[in-house]
């Protein structure tokens, strides 16, 4: 999104000590062809992918340190999870 702001007098501004503001906002879409990606459900195998939920220890997850457990531990678990059960794809470009 483009913002392009510039200042300058105005006639619908009678007060000399207030400037008049112009801002004018583009919302056109990238043309930049940026690679999307997005997760893959085609193959989504829920037994599979609850057996696998069910042999983690949860208990080994979490430490004292509630943070570290949070931010290394499930999240990198969870990472694990979602690219083996719902890998990424890029996206094509009817998917956008």
């Amino acid at each position: 999104m483009d913002v392009k702001i510039a200042t300058g007098d105005s006639k619908l501004n009678d007060s000399p000590e207030l400037p008049t503001i112009f801002c004018t906002v583009s919302n056109k879409p990238s043309i930049l062809n940026d690679a999307k990606y997005c997760r893959n459900f085609s193959y989504f195998d829920s037994h599979s992918f609850l057996s696998d939920v069910e042999a983690i220890d949860f208990c080994g997850l979490v430490n004292d340190d509630v943070n570290q457990s949070i931010n290394l531990n499930l999240v990198d678990v969870k990472q694990r999870f979602s690219d083996k059960h719902t890998p990424m794809r890029r996206s094509k470009s009817k998917d956008i």
